[in-house]
């Protein structure tokens, strides 16, 4: 980005020249009606990381609304200079239409008076807010006529800013958990879709289990979709706080979200794994969002996740011993190292070595989500150390499938999912579920899901 200065009056001036040229050179390339799109920032500084974000999400905007309206719009132009950001289009259509259907994104997206769109007809005349039926803009700050205000300096500089980064933060913040809960719905519900899962629920049976089904799972994925939305919260309000301090306040709300589970499920554990680790890199993300991240990068989101839970879990985890391990993934820290809390302490290792390059090379390989999902699931349970395993068959049994796992893993050219539906019944007889290695799958689609900007 541009390196902001202050811009004086004279630059402004010829700013708006500049523009009004842009304008007209646009509609000789294209005739017919244009849009453009400025910012209504006050004060010197027209480039900030802020103000950017804004302005893409009002270019965003007004082309979902032309989409939405079935204008035929040309391919945008964009410009970035100390005197602001600037964005043209080339639309067909009756500019009044036009003009109307754009005034619904000033006046409706939450920063909508922070846009400023100007509709040009064919000749090149703007067409005004009063001439499409609509009254003038509003302040920032009340409920007056923005033009009122302004030439009566109702309101001090400082305090215009102050509007205007609060309106940005509050909207960017909504948008990221919107998009969070997104990616850990999409998480969950695409491991549980996945098939063949050998030994664990799938759209073709329940795997080893008898107390769930695919429902069981769809019940328990819906109640825990508001509660990683409240943990993103969590994260972001309270990055303050130490990274460790902030992971003492977001246990809480894990077992509230725990109960909430079993209460959907009638007692039965779907999700007891997935929900800390989850909730984790749901709180982690928005941490990042709070300290100038977004939690596209995996390194990033990973990095967050083990400083907020290393120090405390490794604490917890030294304290074992054979008489204090209760959990599958206790005991397997005490007799090998490994589990929920060991994989989150190291911020989710065995998915940035292996699941998340796995997942990509299938999917570089021109694999379905579900196909590259099912090979990567190998791939997890080839270097997890299942503890789900283990708790149902012991080391022995862990071992060997972790074996097992490992050598369809290397295979090249993969297994095919006949294969992986011939090792489902093999887990059913022995009453084996890799449910930890699931649980990686699913972290593995969140992170994937995360760095997606679609």
């Amino acid at each position: 980005m541009t390196t902001p200065q202050a811009v004086t009056a004279a630059e402004m001036m010829a700013a708006r020249e500049l523009r009004a040229a842009r304008q007209r050179q646009l509609q000789q390339r294209y005739p017919g009606c244009a849009v453009s799109l400025t910012l209504n920032v006050p004060g010197e500084i027209k480039l900030a990381p802020d103000y950017r974000y804004a302005f893409d999400e009002g270019c965003a905007a007004i082309e979902r609304q032309l989409r939405r309206r079935h204008f035929s719009c040309g391919a945008a132009e964009y410009y970035e200079e100390n005197c602001g950001y600037h964005a043209l289009w080339p639309v067909a259509g009756e500019a009044l239409q036009l003009k109307q259907a754009l005034l619904t994104v000033e006046d409706e997206h939450p920063l909508g008076r922070l846009f400023d769109i100007d509709v040009l007809t064919e000749q090149g005349r703007p067409v005004s807010r009063t001439e499409s039926g609509h009254a003038p803009r509003l302040c920032l700050l009340c409920e007056r006529p923005a033009h009122l205000c302004v030439r009566a300096r109702t309101h001090s500089l400082p305090q215009l800013l102050a509007r205007i980064t609060q309106l940005i933060g509050a909207y960017r913040r909504e948008q990221q958990a919107a998009r969070v809960m997104a990616a850990a719905g999409r998480a969950l519900f695409y491991e549980l879709a996945v098939t063949p899962k050998p030994g664990l629920v799938d759209r073709a049976d329940s795997g080893a289990h008898t107390d769930m089904d695919f429902f069981t799972f769809i019940d328990s994925g819906g109640t825990l979709l508001p509660w990683f939305t409240r943990m993103f919260y969590r994260g972001y309000d309270e990055a303050r706080l130490t990274p460790e301090q902030c992971f003492a306040r977001l246990r809480y709300l894990g077992m509230e979200a725990e109960d909430a589970m079993l209460a959907a499920t009638g007692g039965v554990n779907t999700h007891k794994g997935l929900l800390f680790s989850l909730g984790l890199l749901c709180a982690a993300a928005g941490r990042l969002l709070a300290t100038d991240g977004d939690g596209a990068d995996s390194n990033a989101l990973l990095d967050t996740a083990a400083a907020m839970a290393a120090a405390p879990l490794q604490r917890e985890l030294a304290a074992l011993d054979e008489s204090t391990a209760r959990s599958g993934g206790e005991r397997l820290y005490v007799q090998a190292g490994g589990g929920a809390r060991a994989e989150a302490a190291s911020g989710f290792a065995t998915v940035r070595r292996y699941g998340l390059p796995a997942l990509q090379k299938r999917l570089d390989e021109g694999r379905s989500l579900n196909d590259a999902g099912a090979l990567t699931l190998l791939d997890l349970l080839a270097h997890s150390g299942d503890s789900n395993i283990f708790a149902r068959g012991g080391r022995q049994a862990q071992q060997r499938i972790t074996a097992q796992a490992a050598e369809l893993a290397r295979r090249e050219p993969p297994p095919a999912l006949a294969e992986l539906t011939e090792l489902n019944r093999q887990f059913i007889a022995e009453r084996l579920s890799p449910g930890g290695s699931a649980d990686l799958l699913a972290i593995t689609f969140f992170v994937h899901f995360m760095q997606d900007r679609r």
